[in-house]
């Protein structure tokens, strides 16, 4: 891989004014573009800034690696506007996600699927008697030696389901 310098991205972003080459999509920020090496085969060793290019990282990401086909690839101009939805869509999502789930567990709620013995209220982990007393029992069975898949036909769980309940650190806290 081509180990690019701090230095020679920014001569290469500034030869194409932060522009994707493929779309036209204008980014001073260097956030949603990127420097392409244009020739695979030059990947592996020093390459000349005519084999560098600029490309957003939607065009990036379908690129291909031949330098014949990226010529071709890079001559069908696309519209910026028309990947505007996916790179906002990108940003926006992740960042809700990652926002929702620190405030969920500030909140001291569980973030997803109760595990086996447990059911979710009110996104908070409420014990069900009836399958704990199973799990306990896993557990019990588990410290006598007994085997993953005798444990699971005991209780009709699989012998993986039984692993990750003996392996699931919500019992152990």
């Amino acid at each position: 891989m081509i180990d690019l310098t701090s230095s020679l991205k920014e001569r290469i972003f500034v030869k194409y004014d932060y522009a994707c080459q493929k779309c036209g999509f204008r980014d001073e920020s260097c956030e949603d573009i990127v420097v392409h090496v244009v020739a695979k085969e030059f990947r592996d060793r020093t390459c000349t800034e005519d084999l560098l290019t600029v490309l957003c990282k939607i065009c990036d990401r379908f690129a291909p690696q031949e330098e014949k086909y990226f010529n071709t690839y890079i001559s069908e101009k696309i519209d910026s506007n028309v990947l505007e939805t996916f790179r906002k869509a990108g940003r926006g999502t992740s960042k809700r996600t990652k926002k929702g789930m620190e405030k969920a567990k500030a909140e001291g709620k569980y973030i997803g699927r109760a595990p086996y013995g447990y059911i979710l209220v009110d996104g908070r982990l409420v014990v069900d008697e009836k399958k704990m007393k199973i799990v306990q029992a896993i557990f019990a069975d588990a410290r006598r030696g007994l085997g993953l898949r005798e444990i699971g036909r005991t209780y009709g769980i699989s012998a993986p389901g039984v692993k990750k309940i003996l392996e699931n650190k919500v019992y152990s806290a």
